[in-house]
């Protein structure tokens, strides 16, 4: 969880120097957290709210990974 607020804290931090893959490990880390909550929760017999929890990463970390892969289709070839 302490991983958690300091990547996020890293991503925030206005003017800041990002190392240009910060914001995905701060993705990563905010799914972490959302599967450990998801298991929590199936645990304790709250099994919709661990639902809500388990499809978090996928758009997360999906709507990253699609941005990215859209960015690239619409460059074209790289230049050889």
């Amino acid at each position: 969880m302490l991983a958690l607020v300091l990547a996020a804290l890293a991503v925030a931090a206005p003017g800041s120097a990002q190392h240009p893959h910060a914001r995905f490990v701060a993705a990563i880390e905010q799914a972490k957290a959302h599967l450990l909550l998801c298991r929590e929760l199936y645990a304790v017999g709250q099994a919709s709210e661990a639902v809500l929890h388990a499809a978090h990463p996928v758009q997360e970390i999906g709507g990253w990974s699609y941005a990215r892969v859209s960015r690239a289709l619409d460059a074209g070839p790289a230049a050889s």
